[in-house]
C-alpha cells in the first residue's frame, strides 16, 4: 500500500468515526425527545399546540454538524489528502 492510498485510508476511516459519533448524538436527541414527550402528557383543550420547554437542541445541532463533517471526510476530503500528502523538502 503506497502513501496515497494509506491517506485515503485515514480520510475514509476518520469520516466513518465522525459518522458514528453523528448517530450517537441523533439518537442522543430523539431519547430526549420522546422522554419529554412522554412526561408533557396530554395538552390541554384550548391549547392548540404541545409545548416542549425541556428539550434540549444542542445533540441535534452537533448531529448537523458532524453530519457534514463526515460527509466532506467520505465523499471529498481533497484539501485534507493534500495535506497529508505534502513533503517537506
Amino acid at each position: 500500500m503506497n502513501k496515497d492510498q494509506t491517506a485515503w485510508l485515514v480520510i475514509r476511516s476518520m469520516g466513518l468515526v465522525i459518522l458514528l459519533a453523528c448517530a450517537a448524538f441523533l439518537y442522543e436527541f430523539l431519547l430526549n425527545l420522546a422522554a419529554v414527550r412522554l412526561s408533557a402528557g396530554i395538552p390541554h383543550e384550548g391549547e392548540p399546540t404541545l409545548r416542549l420547554p425541556n428539550l434540549r437542541w444542542d445533540p441535534l445541532l452537533h448531529s448537523a454538524a458532524l453530519f457534514a463533517f463526515s460527509f466532506y471526510f467520505l465523499r471529498h476530503g481533497k484539501a485534507l489528502h493534500r495535506l497529508l500528502m505534502k513533503e517537506d523538502r
